[in-house]
């Protein structure tokens, strides 16, 4: 430089009047500044370096992950439901791993109960058609009740004026089971169902003489339990066809009611005919269970117990309804599960 910059300062010294004058050059005084200046701006370019590192860690570990994460929960909340199906694999720190597989563990479980609930739709829509083929079969069942009642009862009055006695007793039999049968309640009391069960197996022991007898064990403790009308005669009367009437002799009948716990009672229907061997009762009880009345793997001899298993599950939930114990050559049960009232 041509010239030396210098900085003055002036201080006074009222002691002595007098001044003190100073003198600084300017390079000497911006030379630390410079130094700072240079030293600070390498630590500002160190901190920027060390808070970058983690935020793209960061970045990598959580944003994008979780962008991953909104974009497929955006899909699914845009109707595209094939991608519940899918699983979304999240790759980052350990919490974002486990958030992956908790939100996959949700969709498998929401997978589940879509498909239990369609499971359900499809059984409730399969009950509603099969109880309208019931109801339908019961209002062809009205057809004319009158003209068959004054026919029995026509039949009966020959029967007595003959002093026939076996005729008036089947005529006066089937009279009481179609009065029952044709009642326009669905339900009725157990002693009622009983009573008109009774009256089916006194018309089959004249027919089959003494090849067939029968018993009814049931306390009055359960007389007046409300049960679906009409579910023990045509068991019975499957039970006679497919499991006694087989027999050359020496068949026997017993119905049976007894407590099972404090909120359910079962009815058996236990005989000592023909019997099934292990793989039928396997097969008719899984088909039971389903209520699969139309199942193709059932023989039709079976429609009866399904169509009475159907009813009961209707009227009182799947968790009741019809069960088979068998044994080649030693007989069936036939178990009822109700709820006590």
């Amino acid at each position: 430089m041509l010239f030396d910059l210098y900085l003055f300062s002036l201080r006074p010294i009222p002691e002595i009047e007098g001044k003190i004058i100073t003198a600084t050059k300017y390079d000497d005084l911006i030379s630390g500044i410079d130094r700072v200046r240079r030293i600070s701006i390498l630590l500002f370019a160190i901190l920027v370096i060390v808070i970058a590192i983690p935020m793209v860690i960061m970045v990598h570990n959580f944003i994008k992950p979780l962008n991953r994460l909104i974009d497929f929960m955006f899909s699914i909340n845009e109707g595209n439901l094939k991608m519940l199906k899918e699983s979304v694999k999240l790759e980052g720190c350990t919490e974002i791993e486990a958030i992956s597989e908790e939100f996959n563990q949700m969709l498998r479980e929401i997978n589940a109960l879509n498909q239990q609930l369609f499971t359900t739709t499809t059984t409730l829509y399969q009950q509603e058609l099969e109880a309208q083929k019931l109801q339908n079969a019961y209002l062809q069942s009205q057809i004319n009740p009158h003209f068959l009642f004054n026919t029995l009862d026509s039949i009966k009055g020959i029967a007595l004026a003959s002093g026939n006695h076996e005729i008036y007793k089947i005529a006066s039999s089937f009279s009481s089971i179609f009065q029952y049968s044709t009642s326009s309640n669905s339900y009725a009391y157990l002693k009622e169902e009983l009573k008109a069960a009774e009256h089916f197996l006194s018309i089959i022991s004249i027919r089959f003489s003494d090849r067939i007898s029968y018993m009814i064990d049931c306390s009055e403790e359960f007389h007046d339990q409300l049960v679906p009308r009409m579910i023990l005669q045509p068991v019975i009367e499957h039970t006679i066809t497919h499991e006694l009437e087989p027999l050359v002799e020496g068949g026997n009948l017993l119905i049976q009611a007894t407590v099972k716990n404090d909120t359910q009672y079962e009815i058996y229907i236990i005989d000592n005919g023909v019997g099934m061997d292990e793989q039928q009762v396997i097969v008719l009880n899984e088909a039971l269970k389903r209520d699969d009345v139309m199942s193709s793997n059932i023989n039709t001899d079976f429609e009866n117990l399904h169509s009475i298993n159907l009813r009961i599950k209707i009227a009182y939930g799947n968790e009741y309804g019809i069960s088979i114990m068998s044994e080649k050559g030693k007989g069936m049960r036939t178990i009822f599960l109700l709820p006590r009232q």
